[in-house]
């Protein structure tokens, strides 16, 4: 059993979907966006399942969007073609506990703003702003 699979088996009771989220969540970590068919690879018998599990976790979201980027307006549609991608603190809540084995979301949020990670200068930027802002 990989950290991974260690952390999600705290929480998760679904020991069919154990090892395929764990592919899924590191596989979708390591890049920017995903792809359906890229997944489907690595989870060949439960995939809409999933799919389902990690859009209700917010884990990964869809790239398609019927109006705009808000997570609300985002299509999940599992078939070929499809792209999803991982909202930054997923990406550090999978990537600690893949090191860890711990699942822990506190300190992925305060690993999220710490210097060095991997948060793009745009985003830093705007919370740099919101900091100068608010103090």
């Amino acid at each position: 059993m990989t950290h991974l699979e260690q952390a999600l088996a705290s929480f998760l009771r679904d020991e069919i979907l154990l090892k395929d989220l764990a592919l899924a969540l590191s596989m979708a970590s390591e890049n920017d966006v995903t792809t359906y068919d890229q997944l489907k690879k690595r989870s060949k018998d439960h995939l809409t399942d999933l799919l389902l599990e990690l859009w209700d976790w917010k884990m990964i979201i869809p790239v398609r969007s019927a109006k705009c980027g808000e997570w609300d307006s985002r299509i999940l549609l599992a078939e070929p073609g499809e792209s999803y991608e991982m909202p930054n603190i997923s990406r550090v809540l999978v990537r600690n506990a893949e090191k860890t084995g711990f699942w822990d979301s506190r300190k992925a949020i305060i690993d999220l703003f710490q210097p060095g990670t991997f948060l793009g200068v745009k985003e830093k930027q705007i919370v740099c702003r919101a900091e100068k802002f608010f103090t």
